[in-house]
Formats: structure tokens, C-alpha cells, sequence
């Protein structure tokens, strides 16, 4: 398309006398440029990267692209120089014509839409007919320089029936007595499905109109709020009394049912509107990509972003995009003073873009026709305009591939809360941001996605580069990690001192990734000792560890621990087992560990009182391996010494029956004393393993040792004997403590 505005056809009255209407080049030089254009003569090419100089408002990729053939002129308003008096028929100074004839010594207006036709398009279709074969459609809306007789003129292109053949002329003596609406239809060569809003039968309207051209619907709103509430009255059989109305309502409902079609609008005025707030909040929210105006003189190309001048806020389309406006320049000139911009704006429609360029003609005395490019380094003559977002992406589940929805994505220049942007994936992960300020810029932010629970990224936040009216691309990758159970339980939750608990250990991936390097820790409760578990483990003192590694999705693993509960543990003692699972989710990066535990309540021992001497254990040993009768059997003496191996630190090693008969033989020689003491420990912890006494026993042994149960005691010689400075004299005490208590003296039952 090309859009222009403001022909003001002709100036004559302000040439000099010996002047004619084709000598007013500038009006001349903008129908040959459409003719040569439409022709393919000219601007078949955007400029190029060296021509654009780094301009941040022209789309990169669309340099020295095709720019598509002409498929029509709008023009927005003042088609004619006028709009002073509705009685035409008066020149400049106030003279009368009467018979109709042209007198330029006089320098009088005649028929200035005859101009207007002469120059835009029987000229322009006759010089273009045979090159496309089809005449070039032109979309004009009038301006405040435009007198009745032009709305009446358009009014009849877009209102009368195709069989109406109006005999009278539209003005009284110049009118063609044979003029149809077929060959005004010619002239201004509308295609037939214009909307037009006017109401036949209450003859009113506003002349607004729209019409489609592929996926693009454009509106002409003319002056929007001029003439509201006039009525034609020019002598015509048809349009006289016809009211004019405000086109607002027309232009909601039309803008609403485009924007409902998902069609792209451009929205065309003349101008003199300044930006009302009604006007803004009609287009705000629309499918509104860019507004071309009007009437402005010494305005051109992109002007500024659609704005209530009454609130002073920015209008956005549906797209989320602020919205331009721009102007296509303004012809003619006073001759004398001052120049008009003759120029105008080609704008190729795309299907996700639109590109316009500003084109310079020629000054206003040049003859020859020299049409430019104006400055295409300048964002005001060049640009593109996106409708796509300002930034977008995909948030992939990278370990699935799939996309991930719902992820909120945050856009921010970290300068002021109020330039941060949000929104969500949609359930193909694709998300958009769109324009985030009005204006020319490419600037830094930080792009960041907020991690969706049960997931993890390698890079959540990136920065990015954003530049105005084109798109950046941000893709985020985020992969679920594993979510690990941990149970520790055991059902001996009560037990008493020497016996056994059985943990078990399960490990529970419950998420939809594998964990790796997967590490159990089991830290045993003082008072016990490790027995055994089905898993292989790595021991260091009280800690277990099970190196599982890669545990899969949705997977588990159980650990079955034994451990045996010290001789020395006191009744009402809670033994608390924890388990620690340690792994690295898929890209390796370790997680927070996962934890649990279980516990066992240690219940009190009720002694035999049975206690027995090193000599009856010796016998009982003895006996056992004789196969003789005695008063236990060998698995029962083999338990005993199990609970006191892992009770003693004297006796860890004692494990067999063998080693407890080589421990108990009669000493003799020098180490008597060490061997007595020792023999008598031995039978100690007999006695306890057998519960004939408990840790807890209470003891009466004040002048011997200051232990006060049968546990403190025991710990008390077994530091003796462990010490290796220990003496005879040591031994001997000892020796006494442990004595006196095999015989059943100083306990307290």
C-alpha cells in the first residue's frame, strides 16, 4: 500500500496569473511516483544494510527485500485545497463566476474535485491500466479542507446502488449530465465490499467506512468528530438530507468484530482528534497495529505511540504492542513562504510484520520527478513494526523432551520494579513477552525462569538483549529431579539390654528422574554395635555407609541392619537410629539430603540374683565341651559371649567356647594377679550377659571402689586392665571389686 495525506488539489488561485493547475509539480510528482510505482518502475527494494546504517527500528533480516506490488492508495483527508466557504463559485477576492469557464488572469477556484480526479485518478489509471491490467483502487477520506460537495462526492461512491444513474449533476452547472455512480465508482475505485456506516433508511451515517485486503482490515475514520450533527443540502436527488452522525459507536463494533476475526487493522484519520481519550480507549485492546493520520503539516513518517492525552497513558493493542502513528506527508505549498513535506509512505503487510518507508519526491519548483528513500539510517522514515512478541521462548523438559507449562518466566533491566514483565508457559512451553517500553532501543535484561517444583536448571536466569520492534528469542531447559523417601523402621521399639534391633533402611525415588551417586549413611546409636545387613557396607566406627549410585525414577532399595544393644544400657534408655540418603540429581549437582530414623526404648532387666563364680563358668564351659550336663548349652554360651563381645572392650575378641576354657584356666607364675583379675571381669560380665545382675544393679562396695552399679564397675576394671601402665596393685583391685561381686557381696538387690 501507499499512504499519503493532504494533496490539497490544486493551489492555482495562489500561483501567479500566467500559471496552470499542471504546473503544480508537487501534486504531479506524488501521481507519477504512485503510477511508477504500481508500474513496478520504482521501490521494488528496501533498502540495504549499508543504506540502513544500523537503524534499531528496521528489521535486519528485511533489508533489501521485495517490496510487493502497489495493491492501493489511501489517502487520509484534504483532497482539495478549500474547506473556506461551501459556495465555490467564489474566487479569493470575492468575485463571482457565472458561466462556469475557467478564468486563471482572475485567479478564481473552480472545480477543485475535478482536479483531484484529473490528477489521482484518470491520469493515474490511464498511464497504469495497461501495464496491470486492473485499475489501482483508491481509499480517500476527506479532511476539514474538504467542503460538503467532496463528502457528498465520496458519500455517493460508498452509499448509492450500482443501478442508480442520478441525472442531476452534484453541483448544479459542472456536473456531467450523464455521471453514474459506475463511473464514479471508476474515479475513486472502491472494490465492492466496502462497510460503509450509513443507515438508508434514516439517511445518516458518518461516511466512516472499512474494507478487507487479505488477513489486514483497514479503517477510514475521516475527521472523526467534523460535520457531526450537519446535513448535506446541495440540490441532489439522492444524499440531500442526509444526517451526519458520530462515528464512534460504527467504529467500536467494526474494530470489534476485525479484532474478534483475528485480522491485523490499520486504523486511518485525517487528524484533529489529539488523541481524545474516547478515540484511544475505542482502539486500546484492539487488533490496532498502527494508526496513519493526516492534517499535521512538517510531519512525517513514524510520530510517536498512540497516548490518552487526557491521562497521558500509552494505548496497547491486543498484541500487547504499543501502537504507532504515522503520517505520509503533506503536498503543496504557498509558493512564496514556506514548503509542505511532498512525500509519502509505502508500507508492505505482512502476515507477522509490517514494514513502512518514508519516500522524499522532489522540492515543490522541481520538475523533474525525483523520488528517495528518505534517510533510511533515521527510525523515523524506516521501521518495522512486529506484532509478534518483543521476547519469547520454550521452557523444555530436557530430560523427557518435553515441554514444560506453567513456568513463569520474568523479564527485568533490575533498574525499577515497574520494568519487570511476567508471564507463563502454555501447555506447548512457548512463551511471550511483549513490548516492554515504547520507543527506539536496544537494551540489556535479565531473563529468568522461576524453577518449577520437582525441577532444576542448569542456567534459570540468562541475559538478553533486547531490541524494539524485534523479536529475541530466550530458551530455558529445566530437567525433573529426583524425589527421594527415606523410612527407617524397625518393630523392636522395645527391648532390653544385650538383645538385637533389625532396622530397615528404604530408599524411594519417587520422581520422574534418576538420582545419581547415591549415598546411604546409617550412623549407629551409641550402646549398640553392627551385627550384620544384607547389603554389603562400609564400616567406620558407628557409621555405616552403602554407596547404591544410580537409583532410577520411580525405584527403590531396602537395607535390612541388625545391631546388638550393649550389656551396659540402662533401663528407660531411647537408642535413636538415623539414617542420612546423600545423591546428585541428572546433571549431577548434589541435592538436600534426605533423612529419617527410628528408636528403641530399652526396658529394665530383672536380675536372677544367680550370680556364679570363675569356677562355675569354668565348669559350665567345660562341661559343654565334654558334652557333659550343665546348666546351658553351647548356642546358649555361645550368645552370652556374643552380647559380652560386643559389650567389652577386654573381651572383643573372645568368641568362641575354646577362648573362654583358655581363658579361665588356673593361673600361675609372675602374672597371677593380671590373669585373677582378669578371670574375675570375665565372670562379671557372665553373671550380666546371664541377667544375674543388670547394668543398673545398685552396688555397696564403698570401701573398695566408688562405682555404684554393676555397669560402673564393670567400665572401672576394664579401664584398669586396658591401661598399659596398669599394676599388680591396680590388677589386685580390680581383681577384689570383681570378686566380691561373683560371690554375691556388696550388691544391693
Amino acid at each position: 500500500m501507499i499512504i499519503t495525506n493532504d494533496p490539497q488539489f490544486p493551489w492555482p488561485s495562489w500561483y501567479d496569473s500566467n500559471e496552470k493547475p499542471e504546473f503544480c509539480y508537487e501534486q504531479w510528482h506524488k501521481v507519477n511516483a504512485i503510477s511508477k510505482k504500481y508500474r513496478g518502475e520504482l521501490f521494488t527494494k528496501w533498502p540495504d544494510k549499508s543504506q540502513l546504517g544500523g537503524n534499531p527500528a528496521f528489521d535486519i533480516d528485511k533489508a533489501d527485500s521485495p517490496v510487493p506490488p502497489l495493491e492501493g492508495v489511501i489517502i487520509n483527508g484534504d483532497l482539495i485545497q478549500s474547506g473556506f466557504d461551501d459556495s465555490y463559485v467564489y474566487n479569493m477576492v470575492g468575485e463571482q463566476v457565472s458561466d462556469g469557464k475557467f478564468d486563471w488572469s482572475k485567479r478564481i477556484r473552480k472545480d477543485r474535485n475535478w482536479f483531484y480526479r484529473d490528477y489521482y485518478v484518470t491520469w493515474l489509471n490511464k498511464s497504469t491500466y495497461p501495464i496491470r491490467n486492473k485499475i489501482l483502487p483508491v481509499y480517500a477520506g476527506f479532511g476539514n479542507h474538504d467542503p460538503k460537495w467532496t463528502l457528498y462526492d465520496l458519500a455517493c461512491a460508498l452509499t448509492l446502488p450500482e443501478e442508480y444513474n442520478d441525472p442531476k449533476p452534484f453541483w448544479v452547472k459542472e456536473r456531467p449530465s450523464d455521471y453514474s455512480l459506475d463511473k464514479q465508482r471508476k474515479w475513486i475505485n472502491f472494490p465492492s465490499e466496502i462497510k460503509v456506516h450509513y443507515n438508508d433508511n434514516t439517511k445518516s451515517g458518518s461516511l466512516a467506512y472499512s474494507w478487507d485486503i487479505g488477513n489486514y482490515h483497514f479503517v477510514q475514520a475521516n475527521l472523526l468528530y467534523d460535520h457531526i450533527g450537519e446535513t448535506l443540502n446541495l440540490g441532489t436527488k439522492w444524499l440531500d438530507g442526509m444526517k451526519i452522525e458520530s462515528p464512534i459507536d460504527w467504529l467500536t463494533e467494526d474494530l470489534t468484530e476485525a479484532t474478534r476475526a483475528e485480522q491485523k487493522i490499520i486504523f486511518n484519520l485525517h487528524g484533529r482528534w489529539q488523541e481524545n481519550g474516547t478515540v484511544v480507549d475505542m482502539i486500546n485492546g484492539t487488533n490496532v497495529v498502527a494508526v496513519f493520520r493526516g492534517h499535521y503539516e512538517h510531519q512525517t513518517g513514524f510520530i510517536h505511540y498512540l497516548k490518552n492525552g487526557h491521562t497521558n497513558e500509552y494505548a496497547w493493542n491486543k498484541f500487547g504492542h504499543h501502537i504507532p502513528v504515522f503520517q505520509g506527508g503533506h503536498s503543496g505549498n504557498d509558493g512564496k513562504t514556506f514548503v509542505y513535506d511532498n512525500e509519502l509512505l509505502i508500507v508492505e503487510c505482512a502476515d507477522d510484520y509490517m514494514n513502512v518507508g518514508l519516500v522524499h519526491l522532489s522540492n515543490w519548483n522541481d520538475k523533474n520527478l525525483n523520488p528517495v528513500w528518505k534517510d533510511p539510517t533515521n527510525s523515523k522514515n524506516m521501521r518495522t513494526i512486529k506484532w509478534g512478541p518483543a521476547l519469547s521462548g520454550f521452557v523444555n523438559d530436557e530430560y523427557h523432551n518435553k515441554p514444560l507449562a506453567d513456568v513463569t518466566i520474568t523479564c527485568d533491566d533490575k533498574t525499577t520494579t515497574t520494568n519487570a514483565r511476567t508471564t507463563t508457559t502454555n501447555a506447548s512451553g512457548y512463551y511471550e513477552i511483549t513490548s516492554l517500553d515504547p520507543g527506539d532501543y536496544a537494551r540489556d535484561y535479565w531473563v529468568e525462569m522461576t524453577i518449577p517444583p520437582g525441577y532444576n536448571s542448569i542456567v534459570p536466569i540468562k541475559p538478553a538483549t533486547i531490541t524494539a520492534n524485534q523479536e529475541t528469542i530466550v530458551d530455558f531447559a529445566a530437567y525433573p529431579v529426583p524425589d527421594m523417601k527415606v523410612t527407617k523402621a524397625t518393630v523392636d521399639t522395645a527391648r532390653l539390654a544385650g538383645d538385637t534391633i533389625t532396622y530397615h533402611i528404604t530408599v524411594d525415588n519417587q520422581g520422574d528422574a534418576p538420582a545419581n551417586n547415591t549415598v546411604i549413611t546409617d550412623v549407629l546409636p551409641s550402646m549398640t554395635t553392627f551385627i550384620s545387613a544384607d547389603h554389603p557396607a562400609t564400616t567406620n566406627g558407628q557409621t555405616l555407609t552403602w554407596s547404591i549410585g544410580t537409583l532410577n525414577e520411580h525405584t527403590s532399595t531396602t537395607i535390612e541392619l541388625t545391631v546388638r544393644i550393649s550389656l551396659l544400657v540402662y533401663p528407660d534408655t531411647t537408642l535413636n537410629n538415623l539414617v542420612t540418603v546423600a545423591f546428585d540429581d541428572w546433571h549431577g549437582l548434589p541435592q538436600t539430603p534426605k533423612d529419617a530414623s527410628a528408636t528403641t526404648k530399652i526396658l529394665p532387666t530383672v536380675p536372677t540374683e544367680n550370680v556364679q563364680g570363675v569356677g562355675y563358668w569354668r565348669r559350665q564351659i567345660k562341661a559343654v565341651q565334654a558334652n557333659k550336663p550343665c546348666d546351658y548349652t553351647a548356642s546358649e554360651l555361645l550368645l552370652l559371649l556374643e552380647k559380652i563381645r560386643v559389650s567389652s572392650q577386654v573381651f572383643e575378641t573372645v568368641s568362641t567356647l575354646e577362648n573362654a576354657a583358655d581363658l579361665l584356666v588356673t593361673p600361675t607364675g609372675k602374672d597371677t594377679m593380671e590373669t585373677r583379675a582378669t578371670q574375675q571381669l570375665f565372670a562379671l560380665w557372665l553373671n550380666l550377659a546371664a541377667r544375674a545382675v543388670a547394668a543398673d544393679t545398685p552396688l555397696n562396695l564403698a570401701d573398695v571402689t566408688p562405682a555404684s552399679t554393676i555397669a560402673e564397675a564393670l567400665t572401672q576394671c576394664e579401664a584398669i586392665l586396658l591401661d598399659p601402665a596398669h599394676t599388680k596393685a591396680s590388677c589386685e583391685c580390680s581383681k577384689e571389686i570383681c570378686d566380691l561381686l561373683n560371690n554375691g557381696e556388696g550388691l544391693s538387690w
